[in-house]
């Protein structure tokens, strides 16, 4: 009896001790597979970072270029305004002179300064010829169309000249209001425009 109760006893310790191992390998085995998962998981989501680093990385360079491709273009244009052999005037909607070129001051005349802020067609074409001229030119840039035409015009000193005006409406944009560019190209055989040049 007593070695069959010592024998019960050993079963008991060993089936006790096999279940705490049990117990122990399973919760390391359970451990070692979530932290699988988590590392796949951690793996997965620094991928995903990167790739969104990447595309991040990208869209900057990307956007950089753009911006460095518009003010090189900006830069192009403003040197253009300046150095271009014709007459260029910069108005808002209404024709307010805004700004322009020295090729404008040469042709229009050196109180051109003195308009700054003011509807410069009224002193470009006057009497019922003029007045006919500015309403179509004035008509196309509120429809926002472009517009060439030969007209007749004075510069401030009153001398009359010949020549093509381009009228180039700019839509405004949020932020940005509207502008018109207006190149006069005056008529070569035009004599003040050749002791100006």
């Amino acid at each position: 009896i007593y070695s069959a109760l010592m024998a019960f006893v050993f079963l008991i310790t060993v089936t006790g001790i096999g279940l705490q191992q049990h117990r122990r390998i399973s919760q390391r085995l359970r451990l070692i597979i979530e932290n699988r998962e988590l590392l796949k998981r951690l793996a997965a989501a620094n991928s995903r970072l990167l790739r969104e680093n990447s595309d991040l990385s990208h869209r900057a360079a990307v956007r950089l270029k753009t911006a460095r491709k518009a003010q090189d273009r900006a830069d192009l244009l403003a040197r253009h305004f300046e150095n271009t052999p014709l007459a260029m005037l910069e108005c808002d909607e209404h024709f307010n002179l805004l700004a322009w070129n020295d090729a404008a001051g040469k042709l229009l005349g050196a109180r051109l300064p003195d308009l700054a802020g003011q509807p410069i067609l009224p002193r470009l074409f006057e009497g019922e010829r003029g007045k006919e001229q500015a309403a179509l030119i004035n008509q196309f840039a509120s429809n926002f169309r472009p517009l060439s035409m030969k007209a007749h015009f004075l510069d401030l000193d009153q001398a009359p000249h010949d020549g093509m005006f381009h009228v180039t409406p700019i839509p405004g944009r949020p932020g940005l209001p509207g502008r018109v560019a207006l190149v006069i190209a005056p008529d070569p055989g035009n004599g003040h425009w050749r002791e100006a040049a």
